[in-house]
């Protein structure tokens, strides 16, 4: 079998985005491969067959923060490089093998040292993406980065684009790219108690501010509804305040940091999933995840969340306060209960067609 060196730069493994991507694409190489899996300090070990993971020194253990650049994580990217380096020095790879853009560049570096290996860079997101979710850089920053990856695309064998948004960047016009969308597993599922009644909207994810959850408990907090809201994951100080102050405690639920499993069954027994991102160009991999439960997304009308929402197909889009109240009172009057039946059948099989093992690894990827 070949022999994979797969390098990512996040915590590993973690029950979130970036993780269970790298948790499902290693799991699939597997079957083919052998995989040496380097990654930080953080994280908890996953038993996979024929990957070994190797870790950065375990002394070194900061918070990371989400899509953020911080002195902390360019130390642990220094030592996932060093490793690296041993790791070569040590044993031949055919592949070298990269998640998102830290560690394409990192890779990238380690080619100077052997121009040969099959390069593949499974870019989530581009960098510029994530560097302007939260603030805009300035122009010097922009091109520095913009330069840094074309430097890493330049050289890839193969770039697995997780959104098809951006097949049509002339950056990748001169290099072979795939769609292939987040595995999200969705058949194992934890039944939980919960401590309310009645039927609810249901969000996973982080709570940062671009994530939009704020603005839509609001407007939430205004409809007379006949429903609740559960919102899954750490929330900010900021909810939990608004949530207190204004009495919504019985309406908003916070749920607090659930598995994969549990998070399966508050989407499958939910009425819809909500994802009101505010700012930001790249979708988010939550919709795959409603979507996956065959449940209708509510979703603010910007750019990251149009890639696979259809609005009146697949869920509901709105472009102010305003419309999101006319949706939300839609739902309580029963409105939407037959309405995306055809086009949410439509939109798993889109997406499980794009996820399949014998297409990636058939006709992509180095053999």
């Amino acid at each position: 079998m070949k022999k994979v060196l797969f390098i990512t730069t996040t915590p590993f493994y973690q029950e979130k985005g970036s993780s269970l991507r790298v948790y499902s694409m290693a799991k699939m190489l597997s079957s083919e491969y052998i995989i040496d899996l380097v990654t930080y300090s953080l994280g908890e070990n996953k038993i996979i067959p024929n990957v070994t993971i190797h870790r950065t020194p375990a002394f070194f253990k900061p918070k990371v923060g989400v899509s953020k650049i911080s002195p902390s994580k360019v130390i642990l990217d220094f030592f996932v490089f060093l490793k690296c380096l041993s790791l070569i020095a040590r044993y031949r790879y055919d592949i070298i093998h990269c998640e998102d853009f830290e560690a394409a560049f990192l890779g990238r570096c380690l080619l100077l040292f052997n121009k040969k290996k099959f390069f593949v860079y499974d870019l989530h997101n581009r960098i510029l993406d994530n560097l302007t979710i939260k603030e805009s850089p300035s122009q010097l920053l922009r091109e520095l980065v913009l330069r840094c990856e074309s430097f890493v695309v330049r050289r890839c064998n193969l770039v697995i684009l997780n959104w098809n948004k951006y097949s049509g960047d002339d950056i990748f016009k001169n290099t072979t790219t795939i769609l292939y969308y987040d595995q999200v597993d969705v058949d194992t599922i934890e039944p939980c108690q919960l401590t309310f009644k009645g039927e609810y909207l249901v969000y996973a994810g982080n709570f940062e501010p671009y994530q939009g959850i704020r603005e839509f408990v609001e407007v939430f907090s205004k409809c007379d509804v006949n429903y609740k809201l559960v919102l899954i994951g750490s929330p900010s100080q900021e909810i939990v305040d608004f949530v207190q102050k204004d009495n919504l405690s019985d309406r908003v639920i916070l749920a607090g940091r659930l598995s994969v499993p549990q998070t399966n069954y508050f989407i499958k027994n939910s009425i819809a999933g909500i994802l009101p991102r505010i700012s930001g160009v790249q979708p988010s991999m939550k919709m795959i995840h409603y979507f996956l439960h065959e449940k209708p997304v509510i979703a603010a009308n910007i750019e990251c969340n149009l890639e696979l929402i259809k609005n009146n197909m697949n869920g509901f889009t709105y472009s102010n306060e305003m419309q999101l109240i006319n949706i939300l009172n839609s739902i309580n009057n029963g409105e939407h209960s037959l309405l995306f039946k055809e086009g949410l059948v439509k939109t798993k099989t889109h997406l499980r067609e794009l996820t399949t093992q014998e297409m990636f690894l058939g006709k992509y990827y180095a053999r």
